[in-house]
Parts: C-alpha cells; sequence; structure tokens
C-alpha cells in the first residue's frame, strides 16, 4: 500500500525535470520537504479518525463499527478501479498534446508547482483510503506506545521512498552522475508510467476487495 502511494508519476516527473535543472538539489528538496510534510499530515489527519475509533467518533453502536473495515476495503478498492480506469484513458491519448501540457506546467513558478503539488498529494482520495486500511490494520492488530509510532513512522517512509531515493542519489552522486541514471527511468516514466500506475492499482484492488468481501461475510 505504501508502495502503490508512493509511485505517482506526476510528482515523480516533477521532481526529476527539478533535479536536473538550475538550483536543482535545492529545488527537488523543497519538492520532497512538501511531500513528507503533507504525506505526515494526512496520516496524523486519517490517524486521528481511524486509530481514534470511529465507533466513538460517529457514537455508532457497536454492530455497526464492524462494518468499518469492510467499508474502508471497498471504497479503497473503488477508487483504486478508478484511478486505473482514468490511467488507461488518459494514457491512449496524443503523446504530443501531454507532453506539450506537462511543458507548460513546467513554466509555472516554484512556488506555484509546490502549492499543485501539495494539493494533488493531499486530495487524492485513494492515498488517503490505503492510509485508512493501513491505521486501521494497525488498530485492530492492538498495536500500542513505540510499536505503533513505529509501525506509523514507516509507512510514512515507505509511501514516500520513491521521492526521497532520488533525491538522497543526487546529493550522494551529482548532477552529471544522476543525469545519466534518470534519463532511462524518465523515458519509462513517459511510456509506461500510466500502464504501471493501472496494474498497481488494479492488483491492489482487486485484494482490497477481497478483504472486504471476507470482511462482509464474518459480519454476516
Amino acid at each position: 500500500m505504501g508502495l502503490t502511494i508512493a509511485f505517482s508519476p506526476p510528482h515523480l516527473g516533477l521532481l526529476f525535470w527539478l533535479m536536473l535543472g538550475p538550483r536543482g538539489v535545492m529545488r527537488a528538496s523543497l519538492l520532497v520537504a512538501s511531500w513528507l510534510a503533507m504525506a505526515a499530515l494526512t496520516i496524523g489527519l486519517v490517524a486521528m479518525v481511524v486509530q481514534g475509533s470511529l465507533g466513538q467518533l460517529w457514537i455508532l453502536p457497536a454492530p455497526a463499527t464492524e462494518l468499518i473495515s469492510p467499508l474502508i476495503d471497498g471504497l479503497a478498492a473503488v477508487a483504486l478501479v478508478t484511478v486505473a480506469v482514468w490511467a488507461l484513458v488518459t494514457g491512449h491519448g496524443d503523446p504530443s498534446q501531454r507532453e506539450g501540457g506537462f511543458q507548460r506546467l513546467l513554466q509555472l513558478p516554484l512556488p506555484v508547482l509546490l502549492a499543485l503539488s501539495c494539493g494533488w498529494q493531499f486530495l487524492s482520495p485513494e492515498d488517503g483510503l490505503l492510509y485508512a486500511k493501513a491505521l486501521n490494520q494497525l488498530r485492530q492488530g492492538g498495536m500500542e506506545g513505540a510499536e505503533r509510532f513505529a509501525a506509523i513512522a514507516l509507512l510514512w517512509l515507505v509511501s514516500s521512498s520513491l521521492m526521497v531515493l532520488p533525491l538522497v542519489l543526487l546529493i550522494a552522486l551529482g548532477p552529471t552522475q544522476i543525469g545519466r541514471l534518470l534519463e532511462p527511468l524518465k523515458r519509462g516514466l513517459e511510456n509506461h508510467g500510466k500502464s504501471i500506475v493501472a496494474i498497481m492499482s488494479l492488483s491492489l484492488a482487486g485484494y482490497l476487495g477481497w478483504q472486504g468481501w471476507i470482511g462482509w461475510q464474518a459480519i454476516g
């Protein structure tokens, strides 16, 4: 679930572009810092609801609280199928138009790009539902204290790994070396990014749908 959240072609494309441009380390660092901050904010908000017990928050009777887990699974599965369909539909458009649109977007000032990146990340419903699924599993597993905090921190790091690792490599290797490494990744992302999103989303949607069905059967 963390890696599904982490693989975001728009954010990765923007990161690669910033890394290879002027003041690459500084500008890419700002983007990665904004991603980490928004991921932490999202996890924190979701944790306040899920870890704090939805039943108490909504004053639901005990039988109704048992529906929370399969409900989250079902909603997350629907959101992921929607993302997969969108990726497949938009992936068959005119490549030159997509490239032109992305280039026009890159002409915006960096503060605007960061604001758009944060908004996209925070408002992605599938990401929020995947965080809710993971946090609900921790709650059901009975994790408390430092163990729960460590598990949440691991989720935060994994869901940010694909943004953090390229920046670490840039700082370690320098722009010349990282440029040679990024070029094939950029081409692969441009040519196959949406197909990978669709495959990952449909695979995880199938798993979550199955989990929701099992949970629903257990309640019934």
